[in-house]
């Protein structure tokens, strides 16, 4: 049986960079299966991602969603206690159902939510993008327990509708700035929707201070250039550091 964690590898230039590991869904719910007697049926990769995420049907007929991370470690259980924090404020996050150790990954299943994924992005979505984003801010503040957020500038990392309807993948939530946020949304719309885009960095203008937005931009420009680098073209590596030296020239 192969390992549900069994990567890709993507050839640039003369080195070979390894890809994010995409799981096996059947392996998965095997050993979620003899680990705790619940029989969940793959009903197929949902769409997007690079890791994966794969819908799942319960034996009551209820659908949810099935991930996996990497064995051991609390950062599933920590997304879920997050996850519930913000729903409590009114952020559309998913219910854990299900968070279980097993030998090979840790599986993690997720209610549902409704919705489907964009076509084309709107102002109508991007602004909905903002407003669930204003219901994140403070949510943390007494949460200093919680370790801030890597910028993965010396070490590796994760691979990163007319209205938002949910807010999912909560492993990787931490307690920072909300503007990275912002500046986000500003770099992906730069080749999506620039229109949109420059309406984002008016808001950033707005709302945040000179040197947090040089902070913000200063990390979204290495992470997409490496990304880039790493998982997509020589073309993608061009695109961003245009993309980066015209958002800087707003800032």
């Amino acid at each position: 049986m192969p390992h549900p964690l069994q990567g890709e590898h993507a050839d640039s230039g003369a080195v070979s960079y390894p890809r994010a590991a995409r799981w096996e869904p059947a392996t998965v719910l095997t050993e979620l299966a003899r680990a705790t007697g619940i029989r969940l049926v793959d009903e197929g990769w949902c769409q997007g991602g690079q890791i994966g995420a794969c819908y799942v049907r319960w034996p009551d007929g209820h659908r949810s969603v099935l991930t996996a991370g990497p064995p051991g470690g609390p950062a599933a259980r920590r997304a879920a206690d997050l996850a519930a924090v913000a729903r409590a404020a009114g952020v559309p996050a998913p219910r854990y159902e299900l968070v279980a150790d097993l030998p090979s990954v840790t599986a993690v299943v997720q209610e549902l939510l409704p919705g489907t994924v964009p076509v084309t992005v709107t102002r109508r979505t991007v602004a909905s993008m903002v407003e669930v984003m204003g219901r994140c801010r403070g949510l943390l503040a007494d949460r200093t327990e919680l370790p801030a957020p890597s910028l993965f500038l010396r070490a590796d990392g994760p691979g990163f509708c007319g209205e938002v309807t949910g807010v999912v993948d909560w492993d990787g939530a931490a307690r920072s700035n909300g503007a990275l946020d912002l500046m986000t949304v500003r770099f992906d719309l730069a080749r999506r929707a620039p229109g949109l885009g420059d309406w984002v960095g008016r808001l950033l203008r707005e709302a945040v201070p000179e040197t947090v937005r040089l902070a913000c931009w200063a990390h979204m420009s290495l992470r997409l250039v490496d990304w880039a680098i790493r998982e997509q073209t020589a073309d993608d590596v061009s695109a961003w550091l245009r993309v980066a030296t015209e958002v800087r020239t707003e800032l």
